[in-house]
């Protein structure tokens, strides 16, 4: 088990003191990580609730969405993190492409 599927309960913690969207894309990813995706979600969705224009959070949801079986919730994250920065990251980028072609997207999801 890696750190970040160690970590929800104290990263929750912190996220109810500081309510930062980093803190709570944080813990969306623990908590993916740690196989609970369904309550990943509910963070995720609340890190992007400002429109942060920041490809990682977007990334994570798509993978968040993937995790849940939201297909085309997965594309349109993955393909918003794209568009907003085709190199956002020297793994995740790859990563966010190989998800997209998996699941049978040419990266010209919806916005």
């Amino acid at each position: 088990m890696g750190l970040l599927s160690r970590r929800p309960r104290s990263l929750n913690a912190n996220r109810h003191q500081t309510k930062s969207v980093c803190a709570t894309d944080t813990l969306a990813r623990c908590l993916h990580k740690a196989g609970k995706s369904a309550e990943a979600l509910k963070y995720s969705r609340d890190a992007l609730r400002l429109k942060t224009p920041e490809a990682g959070f977007l990334f994570h949801a798509g993978l968040i969405s993937k995790g849940m079986g939201d297909r085309n919730a997965a594309k349109k994250y993955l393909c918003q993190a794209l568009s907003l920065n085709p190199a956002f990251h020297p793994i995740h980028s790859a990563t966010a492409v190989a998800v997209l072609k998996e699941l049978g997207s040419r990266g010209n999801a919806k916005r």
